[in-house]
């Protein structure tokens, strides 16, 4: 036979489980953003920006909206889809920053170094993330106005840069159920 007091603890545990599974678990949906450089300089030196409006990029980032809680950076990859130098041309130091959509608490996101540039046509290269950057962007993209600034710069070893690079961003989104 139960005691009043085990009674009213196991009553008690019931009302509190069904408490807790009537709360519903967030959803994790992964989102990909693709940014487009057309660098055409006629020196070594190279420079691109673009701006993004993330949720204008992003029907799932567009419908969750204030319920997104939390934004990740998986991984950016880059890629080339046009070139016309020689085969030799290789990117020698390349800097990617994160900024507000003004340009203003720039944080480098990663880096493209020594990376030759015919080996990128049409084939994806991971970009090492640094996490000041990295947190930077994943703030900027979640919070209003949902925008940022990615700056890329450089020098390559030849003359002239003549190329559209692409970065993809893969990011997972975790929000509340809508």
């Amino acid at each position: 036979m139960f005691s009043m007091c085990k009674t009213f603890n196991l009553i008690g545990f019931v009302f509190f489980a069904v408490f807790l599974s009537c709360d519903e678990a967030e959803i994790a949906e992964n989102v990909t953003l693709t940014l487009e450089y057309i660098i055409d300089e006629d020196d070594k030196d190279f420079e691109g920006s673009v701006l993004m409006n993330a949720f204008d990029e992003s029907q799932v980032l567009r419908n969750y909206g204030n319920n997104i809680t939390g934004i990740e950076i998986k991984s950016i990859a880059c890629y080339l889809t046009y070139f016309t130098g020689p085969a030799t041309q290789q990117i020698n130091e390349g800097i990617i920053e994160v900024a507000d959509r003004d340009g203003a608490g720039s944080a480098i996101i990663g880096s493209i170094n020594d990376e030759n540039l015919q080996n990128l046509l049409y084939t994806q290269k991971k970009i090492i993330l640094q996490s000041e950057g990295k947190e930077r962007l994943e703030k900027l993209i979640q919070n209003d106005p949902h925008e940022f600034l990615l700056n890329l710069s450089g020098v390559s070893n030849l003359a002239p840069n003549e190329y559209t690079l692409i970065l993809e961003i893969a990011l997972q989104m975790i929000a509340k159920p809508l």
